[in-house]
């Protein structure tokens, strides 16, 4: 499976509230799969955004945008394109580099669904000490 960086915080919280219902359709799916699915890290469409209603005839139309979340995204976990790792591994890191430290909203911070991320970010965090 072929996944963008940013779809692993998408994944953490996804709670059936998404663009449209093939694509909540696809989110949990993809949550369903067997946690040693293999997940090649891609910064281009991947097997979700096929079925995101932003991206008609193959282009994403938040593209820019989209691609500003996914390099604050790969930079934190050392992603680049093409790195492998399975589909629990691919989530679990992002919760545990960005979520529980809080690095949410400056990775996501741009993103329409903070509204829904957010709150269910705080019960996940570390807390300082």
């Amino acid at each position: 499976m072929r996944l963008r960086p940013h779809h692993s915080m998408c994944l953490q919280f996804f709670v059936g509230k998404g663009y449209s219902a093939p694509f909540n359709r696809k989110m949990s799916e993809t949550l369903s799969l067997p946690n040693d699915t293999k997940v090649t890290v891609t910064f281009g469409l991947d097997d979700i955004c096929g079925h995101c209603p932003n991206h008609p005839d193959g282009k994403c139309t938040s593209e820019a945008h989209v691609s500003e979340i996914d390099s604050a995204v790969a930079s934190i976990l050392s992603w680049t394109e093409g790195s492998e790792t399975t589909l629990v591994e691919f989530i679990a890191r992002a919760e545990q580099d960005i979520t529980r430290k809080g690095l949410l909203r400056k990775t996501c911070g741009t993103c329409s669904f903070m509204e829904i991320c957010a709150p269910l970010a705080e019960g996940k965090k570390e807390p300082r000490t």
